[in-house]
């Protein structure tokens, strides 16, 4: 997407990440159109709490020299400033991926609004070290399916848990595991988030974050055609479009028509 010379080039940061030689451990790099199996999202719901757990509130976490423009994740600041302004925003409302929106995804008005609110949550919330852009395409499974672990570690940043973990599972698990398996998934999660140095969260206090955090997702709804491919674009953008529904994203972050 060719967003003019006065724009903002959000991809385009001077950190380098060092990561062991993957190829050689005949690793499996995985396709975000492709769903992933229940085991696989254990190991990597474990990968991020260890880190999660690991950083949590750190000191350290003022030091880092992140590759966020702002005080948001990258992707909520490129959401902001690009994917949800009229010109991008209108026209992916017009593509095929979009069939299925209902009313409320396609008032942009609303949806401005809802995103304004999950930024004011990442901004207020207990930060720790996130991903930034956990979903499915940027992880591997190792060759003998004993393990999993996450790529692209680009857009790292100070920030709520929940943003990586409802994006990662909005991703990766079709809408039907996801309804029969989210909540054991998202109880799994907190205790190896507490297990690995991260507080104890009420179950209830993490389902609402989830909930709100899952309309991240919609990165995937209004991400132009030049930067994924559109298969793998609609099959994001469904699972998120359906699980913002089901799980009222909308009504967890007090927006409503």
């Amino acid at each position: 997407m060719d967003l003019g010379p006065s724009e903002p080039r959000y991809f385009l940061n001077r950190t380098a990440v060092l990561l062991e030689d993957l190829l050689a451990k005949d690793v499996r790099f995985r396709n975000a159109k492709e769903p992933a199996t229940i085991t696989e999202a254990e190991y990597l719901l474990e990968n991020l709490a260890a880190v999660h757990g690991g950083c949590w509130e750190s000191g350290k976490l003022n030091e880092l020299d992140e590759p966020a423009r702002d005080k948001g994740a990258l992707i909520l600041d490129f959401s902001r400033d690009v994917l949800y302004q009229p010109e991008n925003f209108n026209r992916c409302m017009d593509l095929p991926r979009c069939e299925t929106a209902i009313d409320e995804i396609r008032d942009i008005a609303l949806m401005q609004s809802a995103l304004a609110k999950l930024i004011q949550q990442f901004d207020e919330l207990p930060k720790t070290l996130i991903h930034g852009d956990a979903h499915y395409g940027n992880t591997y499974t190792l060759a003998d399916s004993s393990g999993a672990g996450f790529i692209d570690w680009q857009t790292y940043t100070r920030g709520v848990w929940a943003f990586d973990v409802a994006y990662f599972m909005g991703c990766a698990l079709s809408v039907e595991d996801r309804r029969k398996h989210e909540t054991q998934l998202l109880q799994f999660y907190l205790e190896k988030l507490y297990s690995a140095g991260g507080p104890k969260i009420p179950f209830e206090e993490a389902w609402l974050r989830y909930r709100q955090f899952f309309f991240c997702g919609m990165a995937w709804v209004l991400c132009p055609p030049e930067m994924q491919p559109e298969d793998t674009i609609t099959a994001c953008a469904e699972r998120f479009m359906v699980g913002i529904q089901e799980l009222d994203s909308l009504g967890a972050l007090g927006v409503t028509k």
